[in-house]
């Protein structure tokens, strides 16, 4: 009878077992093409609805701070602001992700999670501005 037992638990092990495959770990965001992200069509206007009211060339002139209207202004505090992981823009990814030991920005929200994985693609593919 216990044999019976231990052959039955077996078989339903691996029956159940056989059925797994292995998905993509990179979850999909419904609607969210981060394919081709270009500098000028996708990241600009995050920045413009998000960032340039305290972060624009007018703002910066008056002494409040970072330009990121301006691109070599941004490219440059990409290029040399690293978030103690050497990972090239990570400070300003950390920044804009609420995530690390860094001031969030925007303060007030958080921008969307499809508008943080654009941002990261175009980082991954060295923030051309195209």
């Amino acid at each position: 009878m216990k044999l019976i037992i231990y052959i039955s638990f077996f078989v339903l092990l691996v029956l159940n077992g056989c059925t797994y495959e292995k998905e993509n770990v990179t979850p999909k965001i419904s609607g969210c093409d981060t394919t081709n992200v270009s500098y000028s069509r996708i990241i600009q206007p995050i920045l413009s609805n998000n960032c340039y009211s305290c972060h624009s060339t007018t703002v910066t002139s008056t002494g409040r701070g970072l330009d990121l209207e301006n691109f070599t202004s941004l490219k440059n505090y990409l290029n040399y602001q690293y978030h103690m992981d050497g990972v090239y823009g990570s400070k300003f990814f950390h920044i804009v992700n609420h995530s690390g030991l860094v001031p969030y920005m925007p303060p007030a929200l958080k921008l969307s999670s499809c508008e943080l994985r654009k941002i990261y693609s175009w980082l991954n593919s060295g923030a051309p501005q195209n």
